[in-house]
C-alpha cells in the first residue's frame, strides 16, 4: 500500500485507462475523469495533460518521466474540495484515443503553477482508496435520444484502476494503471 498521489509540478501523477472494450467504430459522446481529492495544501488550477510516449508503472522518476503533450483540460481545486470527488470533462482526448487520432498512453495531472499542491487518492491508498475513474458515454448508432449517460440508446462504461476490472454495459474493462 502507498499514500495518495501528491500533485506537484515537477512530478505529476499519471493514469492509464484501457479502452479495449469500446467498439472499433465508437463515437464518444462524453468522457468524464473522476478524481477523489484527498487533500488541498495550496488550492489552484490543475491541468489534465496527455502522455505522448509509452511508460511503465514503477519506472517513473524525475529524470525518466514520459513526455507530456499540451493540456486538454484544466479545473480549479479549492480547499472545500477536500474529501470530495471532482469531475473533469475529457471528451476531446478520449474521442481522439477512440478514433485513433492520438495514441492512448494515458494522462498526467499537473499543477498549473508551482504554488499549487493537491493530493489525489488512488486505489492503492492505505487511507481511503478512491481510484480515479473514466466514464465514457457512447453515441447511439440508432435514432438520437436525449443526451444523458444512461438512456436506452446510449452505452456507457466506467473504467477504474486495479485490482479488479469493472463490469459494465460495454463488457469487462481491463484495469487501468495509476502511478
Amino acid at each position: 500500500p502507498r499514500p495518495p498521489s501528491s500533485l506537484q509540478r515537477a512530478s505529476p501523477p499519471y493514469a492509464r485507462f484501457s479502452l479495449s472494450a469500446l467498439p472499433d467504430d465508437a463515437t464518444v459522446q462524453k468522457a468524464v475523469l473522476r478524481l477523489w481529492v484527498f487533500g488541498v495544501v495550496t488550492p489552484g488550477t490543475v491541468e489534465v495533460v496527455p502522455v505522448v510516449a509509452p511508460w511503465q508503472e514503477g519506472t517513473i522518476a524525475g529524470d525518466t518521466s514520459p513526455i507530456l503533450g499540451t493540456p486538454v483540460a484544466s479545473f480549479p481545486v479549492a480547499s472545500g474540495d477536500t474529501l470530495h470527488f471532482v469531475d473533469v470533462d475529457v471528451t476531446g482526448l478520449v474521442s481522439d484515443w477512440a478514433r485513433g487520432l492520438q495514441d492512448n498512453h494515458g494522462l498526467a495531472l499537473r499543477a498549473a503553477s508551482a504554488s499549487v499542491n493537491v493530493v489525489f487518492d488512488t486505489k492503492e491508498s492505505i487511507v481511503t482508496s478512491h481510484a480515479p475513474e473514466l466514464e465514457v458515454v457512447l453515441a447511439s448508432a440508432g435514432p438520437q435520444a436525449p443526451r444523458t449517460a444512461r438512456t436506452a440508446t446510449s452505452r456507457w462504461l466506467t473504467v477504474s484502476t486495479p485490482p479488479a476490472p469493472v463490469r459494465t454495459s460495454a463488457g469487462s474493462i481491463p484495469p487501468a494503471t495509476w502511478d
